[in-house]
């Protein structure tokens, strides 16, 4: 696996920009990836999900669903850049693994909450002075939420739980679009050791 490339981003505050950049960089040197668009958050930016492999049970990961934990952003693409590299560089393991498997990849599904860990509230924003208010002033280092104030976990744990015993829910489209072969689903969160 080389060091250079894609790789030498995965080290890297994942900002809204930085994950659009690694995943053009992913797509130019692994064409079998595909990426696509999930949803746009509530200031419009794109919410992008990767999809590989061929397998006919899927496997969706799930990343930054609190904004304070961006990192898990970056090991869903270190994920998916060891398995790509190592099914191009001939790794039976991985090559299985693509064989067996869909996987399903969301990076980061709150970006607007992750912009404002990472960069802070935009003074110009209309939602400024709530956001600021919500969270009790200008450091955002521990918020969670969506840039609205709305725990995104919260809502996807409901819609979950509501499809599976309803078998039917207008929320997360593509849970219930692989709902017949979802095998699994993984949510990547930080611990706070403080």
């Amino acid at each position: 696996m080389q060091e250079n490339g894609i790789h030498k981003y995965l080290s890297l505050p994942l900002t809204y920009e930085t994950l659009h950049t690694i995943l053009a960089e992913l797509q130019d040197a692994y064409p079998r990836l595909r990426v696509a668009t999930l949803a746009y958050s509530i200031c419009g930016r794109r919410i992008p999900y990767l999809m590989m492999g061929e397998g006919e049970k899927t496997v969706l990961y799930v990343a930054a669903h609190h904004a304070m934990e961006w990192l898990t952003g970056n090991l869903l693409l270190a994920f998916a850049y060891r398995l790509l590299s190592g099914e191009t560089e001939g790794d039976q393991k991985c090559k299985s693994l693509l064989r067996r498997f869909r996987f399903v990849l969301i990076p980061q599904l709150n970006p607007d909450g992750v912009s404002l860990v990472l960069k802070g509230a935009d003074p110009s924003h209309p939602l400024y002075h709530r956001q600021v208010s919500m969270n009790g002033g200008e450091d955002f280092s521990h918020w969670q939420a969506n840039a609205r104030g709305v725990d995104l976990y919260n809502i996807i744990l409901y819609s979950i739980g509501f499809y599976f015993h309803h078998q039917s829910h207008p929320q997360l489209g593509i849970v219930f679009a692989l709902a017949p072969s979802l095998h699994s689903f993984w949510s990547y969160f930080s611990t706070d050791l403080q």
